[in-house]
């Protein structure tokens, strides 16, 4: 009787797992196809804090419309106007500051390390949700979120545009999926911010419960909010996204 449960146990197991596919940024590509290139000497633009970050993050090239990752099994959209110097949506980087730069996360680098490369996501609110595509019909399961080096030393100390955080305020990022008629699945929401503890880490979320869905959309509230919007700057990053052909329950199901 151990046997046999120990054999249903590992079936379990291995069904739950069989379709798992786990973003893998070191397979990043832009629209054409061509591997990312990352900036070498960083004085492209903002005060030269670009260094190791995508090279097409600031340009307007059909290449630069979307990121890919997976072989295409994953598509970030990217947009970005030369003219103000200004991007949006998602973009990729290795960069490892730890100062204010708004293409650093607190982590140094992605799940993998200090140096490793993740995704940079800024929403832009009068845009809308930020949205990462996939080539097929899924499950998400879990990503990891770390906070914008940005985003949090605005959290800890306020800057020109927005306070100081207290105890009082939260910053927080909401994460749907989009079904087959375009419409939004449940929403998972999780806070970078509440009760004035700060996301400065890693940090897995469960994203189960967001059922089968063909893309995931992102967006961001902050208790710091004006009249154009939120005054918290719209920084984070995320890496490590696993989503699944059939759900845990389906496999065990068929198990």
């Amino acid at each position: 009787m151990k046997k046999l449960f120990l054999l249903f146990a590992a079936a379990l197991t291995l069904a739950a797992h069989a379709e798992d596919i786990t973003l893998d940024l070191t397979t990043a590509t832009d629209f054409t196809s061509n591997a990312v290139v990352y900036e070498t000497d960083g004085k492209a633009v903002w005060n030269g804090h670009t260094k190791d970050v995508w090279d097409l993050t600031y340009s307007e090239e059909d290449a630069a419309s979307m990121l890919l990752a997976n072989d295409g099994k994953f598509m970030f959209e990217h947009n970005a106007d030369v003219a103000s110097n200004s991007w949006g949506g998602f973009t990729i980087s290795k960069n490892a500051a730890d100062t204010l730069n708004q293409f650093a996360c607190a982590a140094k680098g992605g799940v993998k390390g200090v140096g490793s490369p993740f995704i940079v996501a800024y929403y832009q609110e009068y845009l809308g949700a930020l949205t990462l595509t996939f080539d097929n019909f899924y499950y998400p399961k879990e990503i990891y979120v770390c906070q914008d080096m940005v985003t949090l030393l605005s959290l800890q100390n306020g800057d020109g545009f927005a306070k100081k955080f207290t105890a009082k305020d939260t910053l927080a990022l909401h994460i749907s999926g989009l079904d087959e008629d375009d419409h939004n699945t449940d929403t998972v929401t999780y806070y970078l911010a509440v009760d004035s503890v700060f996301n400065q880490a890693w940090t897995k979320i469960d994203l189960s419960s967001i059922g089968y869905c063909y893309a995931l959309e992102f967006s961001m509230t902050s208790t710091d909010t004006g009249k154009w919007g939120m005054n918290t700057p719209a920084y984070f990053a995320l890496d490590a996204l696993t989503v699944s052909l059939e759900s845990t329950t389906t496999a065990i199901q068929q198990t």
